[in-house]
């Protein structure tokens, strides 16, 4: 999600964050979209935050791998050990 984007660069006290995401539209990045159901379905795993929960349901709807350094994610790969064969 671009919001875990902007949340990230601001957590690293990048203060333009507008331009980065400008820079980043143009990539080719699929950008889904998620229905009101997916927020309830959030909110019953409580293992998860349901913003966390929400990530995870968006990716296995749309058969995506979730690029993360949180590790309250099970299954996730590193932003650090990404390659484009992960």
């Amino acid at each position: 999600m671009l919001l875990e984007v902007v949340n990230a660069l601001r957590k690293l006290g990048v203060k333009d964050i507008e331009d980065e995401i400008l820079a980043i539209l143009p990539l080719p990045i699929r950008i889904v979209d998620f229905k009101q159901e997916d927020i309830v379905e959030a909110t019953k795993d409580l293992s998860l935050s349901p913003y966390d929960s929400l990530h995870y349901i968006v990716s296995k709807k749309c058969n995506a791998k979730i690029i993360s350094a949180d590790k309250d994610f099970k299954v996730r790969i590193d932003p650090c050990n990404f390659t484009l064969d992960s």
